[in-house]
């Protein structure tokens, strides 16, 4: 029996996530994947059953952080702090785990599509939206909810735009700190104002 080495495991991870990045997880493929570990196509099935296999192992623990920081939202709904706050939280956790996964973060959001992880980053956008319209007055409707959507999409995109585009954190937060105070600076009053006039 022949066993399976780790180093070499590693190299199949390695390969897949610049095959993923460069491609996608649609147009990867695992040859190209055993080629850029510099093994043979019939070894990395050794490793893995398939290219779905190495998509989850390599995303997983983006996964998780992205599944935390969506329960500690949803855990903040008790204490109800106000928009802006809550985008800062969510901004800050999401610079977070790109601090630690980056790569792997703008793959699952990006470059998903066929996986199961597919629609990852509406996801998030659903999941800010819906963050917001609690912030809202009670009476909120669906033009609010179509308008916190917009949004939520805007912010969103917008944080992955400067993450894509910047290097270096503390200009990064700084722009995220722009932005947030652009997108979220008194909307609450702003939107119940607008519902009033």
């Amino acid at each position: 029996m022949q066993y399976l080495k780790k180093e070499i495991r590693e190299k199949i991870l390695q390969s897949a996530l610049k095959e993923f990045e460069e491609n996608g997880f649609a147009g990867a493929t695992m040859r190209q994947i055993a080629l850029g570990a510099d093994i043979s196509t019939s070894n990395i099935y050794r490793y893995f059953p398939g290219k779905d296999e190495i998509f989850a192992e390599i995303m997983r623990m983006v996964h998780q952080q992205v599944s935390a920081l969506i329960k500690d939202l949803q855990n903040l709904r008790e204490s109800q702090p106000d928009i802006k706050t809550t985008a800062h939280i969510i901004a800050r956790g999401i610079l977070k785990i790109y601090n630690e996964y980056g790569r792997e973060l703008l793959v699952i959001t990006d470059k998903s599509k066929g996986s199961k992880y597919d629609g990852f980053k509406e996801t998030l956008v659903e999941m800010v939206s819906n963050r917001l319209r609690g912030n809202l007055a009670k009476d909120a409707d669906e033009s609010d909810k179509a308008f916190t959507l917009a949004i939520a999409t805007g912010f969103i995109e917008s944080i992955f735009w400067l993450i894509r585009n910047y290097h270096g954190q503390e200009k990064i937060k700084e722009l995220i700190n722009r932005l947030v105070y652009y997108y979220f600076d008194e909307l609450g009053e702003k939107l119940n104002k607008e519902k009033t006039a």
